[in-house]
């Protein structure tokens, strides 16, 4: 297997391999327990350690991760559509769905932007902001800036770290794990904000 993989590595710009990394950055928005920050590690390393072209490789990372984007809109578009016809109709999924739609839509392309770099919720942004009726124009342009920012900080990563593909995955590691630390940060202080206004 590392032998396929070098050889594979070595193999510079080939087509499997631009195509590996598109459907990398693609299923990521799919199936989000998909690793897809370690397919653009992977990316950098092919980059520096195998002089692969970066622009090539920089901007099959961006393409997936717009068309994982627009995937996830549409599935937002279609629950909006249910909503509309009423299928989403119970008075908890109803009060949920609005306050997700009216802080959307006041700080939409905020949460766009952001969206990248947050583990594990990328794809709820894309969906939510298919439910709050943004364009596809706009939903491509701001999701468009997150990716180049966060891909351009990933792979700013993998040149200072060179080719040493584990300690890339250490520090990403330690990076989702403080992520997600102020993720449940903020859903406890929501909550104790929702306990202390119902019942105090």
């Amino acid at each position: 297997m590392e032998d396929w993989l070098i050889s594979f590595a070595q193999d510079q710009n080939s087509l499997l391999g631009l195509v590996i990394l598109l459907a990398g950055a693609v299923l990521e928005y799919v199936f989000p327990p998909f690793p897809g920050d370690t397919m653009i590690l992977a990316s950098a390393v092919l980059v520096s350690a195998f002089q692969w072209n970066l622009a090539l490789v920089f901007s099959t990372s961006i393409v997936g991760s717009l068309l994982g984007s627009f995937i996830a809109f549409g599935v937002g578009r279609k629950w909006q559509e249910k909503r509309a016809r009423k299928e989403i109709d119970t008075e908890r999924e109803k009060r949920t769905l609005d306050q997700l739609v009216h802080r959307f839509r006041k700080h939409g392309p905020a949460y766009l932007i952001v969206s990248r770099f947050i583990p594990g919720f990328r794809s709820l942004f894309l969906v939510a902001a298919g439910m709050t009726g943004m364009t596809t124009k706009q939903v491509l342009f701001y999701s468009g800036i997150s990716s180049i920012l966060w891909t351009t900080l990933l792979f700013a990563g993998g040149y200072a770290v060179g080719s040493n593909l584990e300690s890339l995955k250490s520090i990403l590691s330690n990076y989702n794990k403080v992520a997600f630390a102020l993720i449940a940060l903020g859903l406890a202080i929501a909550m104790a904000r929702w306990l202390k206004n119902r019942y105090f």
